[in-house]
């Protein structure tokens, strides 16, 4: 999967709202809600107001924990980041047993949520995404090793709250409990920004040493053009076909790996959704079967991905949040992102990240 790299920036279709009238709608079946804020302090109300993939509510407390498999690792999921009105996802690491399920509770809620990877994901509030295929390389779903909690967006936010959950397998076994705390972030964009809920292409990425900017990547749509990531040439060294650093001396052959980029794009919605959508053609020399005197190229492939998930942007930090959540198949994404915009104007802005990588989105 691409990350941030912007060719690296991945983001998902179908998680919902209304982009504007020139754009496709994508859902995610979330409540928005207009309801007064929910302090995370009000432990009865913050959990009547969650939901949770596979999960039914029940009131009481969990099941009292009896044995030490099934087990997770208490220090991976310690806290996380998600945003209100999206999806909080913890992606727990299974050491010992196997997991049908988890016992789910804000602690002091007088509830609990019974998760049983056995029913239907959509049973508490999935809403109408369904996992889609398209031509990448089909995986299996992980999703059943997640546990996915729907947020309102009316939680109070910035706060944080956290959740007790313990594994439990099909013998009715119950593992210790673990304790992951959630940062929620605020849902969209503050102040006068309208301009930020549009379709925006990548236009261009650099990066940034002792304040140089180092190289410059433009990104160039609908024509076949050099990989830039493998700046290598193809050469004759000796009657052999070869492929590297170009040696002084050598002549480079007009032969190169190549890239055809249909789709860089990143969208912001109005209900605080973002999807990422990114197409590209590969062709490369096949050297198994070339040589200096006939180069042959490899069959064209596809790299397609399209990820989905919600952001939060500060006008007064200028801060721009990213949380990924599902990628096109339903898989649950935990990636997080944070960068900083510099706005050039309504139609043109720069994300400069922690590690002093720029990205130019243009409309």
């Amino acid at each position: 999967m691409k990350k941030i790299i912007f060719y690296t920036f991945v983001i998902v279709t179908s998680i919902g709202v209304s982009l504007s009238s020139c754009q496709k709608e994508f859902n995610p079946g979330i409540d928005l809600g207009n309801d007064a804020k929910i302090g995370t302090g009000d432990k009865a109300k913050l959990s009547a107001a969650l939901k949770v993939w596979h999960g039914t509510r029940t009131l009481g407390t969990p099941p009292t924990p009896n044995a030490q498999s099934p087990a997770i690792d208490p220090s991976t999921n310690p806290s996380i980041k998600a945003i209100a009105g999206r999806l909080a996802i913890i992606k727990p690491e299974v050491t010992a047993g196997n997991i049908a399920g988890y016992y789910v509770a804000v602690p002091g809620a007088g509830q609990y949520f019974k998760l049983d990877f056995s029913k239907p994901r959509d049973i508490a509030g999935r809403g109408g995404l369904q996992g889609r295929r398209n031509n990448i390389l089909s995986r299996r779903s992980n999703e059943d090793s997640s546990i996915i909690i729907v947020l309102p967006a009316n939680i109070n936010a910035p706060d944080t709250f956290c959740v007790t959950y313990c594994p439990y397998d099909s013998l009715g076994n119950i593992g210790q409990p673990v304790t992951t705390c959630i940062y929620v972030a605020t849902l969209g964009a503050n102040g006068n920004n309208g301009w930020l809920y549009n379709d925006f292409k990548v236009t261009a990425s650099w990066e940034d040493s002792a304040g140089f900017r180092v190289r410059i990547d433009s990104v160039i749509l609908n024509r076949w053009r050099a990989n830039e990531y493998l700046n290598w040439s193809y050469f004759c060294f000796n009657g052999v076909l070869m492929q590297g650093p170009l040696p002084p001396g050598e002549v480079a052959l007009p032969y190169k790996d190549s890239l055809f980029t249909t789709k860089h794009n990143l969208r912001f919605a109005l209900n605080g959704a973002f999807d990422y959508n990114y197409s590209e053609r590969y062709k490369n020399v096949d050297r198994s079967i070339s040589n200096c005197g006939s180069v042959i190229f490899r069959p064209i492939n596809t790299d397609d991905e399209i990820t989905t998930g919600g952001f939060s942007y500060d006008d007064a930090s200028r801060k721009l949040v990213l949380i990924y959540e599902l990628d096109d198949n339903g898989i649950p994404l935990v990636e997080y992102y944070e960068g900083i915009v510099t706005k050039i104007n309504n139609n043109h802005f720069i994300l400069r990240d922690i590690d002093g990588y720029f990205t130019r989105f243009e409309r």
